[in-house]
């Protein structure tokens, strides 16, 4: 029988067993698992931040400082930044937590 549990995306499974992060970078990095492939990777352009920062009821310049409150947590990693043939500026993330809890996270609490 399929469950929720079993239906979920492998890269939003990850994140709701292995992230430390709470409220806003929590859902910030939801947001991007529902969109990451398989292995965790996810590109983020300009049209992406407007999806990311209506997901999660916010704007593109605090999705902005999440990404990078992420990046330095560990748990998000950029594996690009470059330019499209538009001349607009992308990247691509990668949740690391695809491969068990970032090693700088701290234990969780009960």
């Amino acid at each position: 029988m399929n469950t929720p549990e079993t239906n979920r995306p492998r890269a939003a499974a990850a994140v709701w067993e292995h992230s430390h992060q709470t409220g806003a970078r929590l859902l910030m990095l939801l947001a991007l698992a529902d969109q990451a492939d398989d292995t965790g990777t996810v590109r983020v352009s300009p049209q992406t931040l407007d999806t990311l920062a209506k997901k999660c009821r916010t704007n593109p310049t605090h999705v902005q400082a999440l990404l990078f409150a992420l990046v330095a947590s560990g748990e998000l990693a950029v594996t690009y930044q470059g330019e499209g043939l538009s001349g607009l500026a992308w990247a691509v993330y990668r949740i690391t937590l695809m491969d068990g809890p970032a090693p700088s996270a701290s234990p969780r609490k009960p």
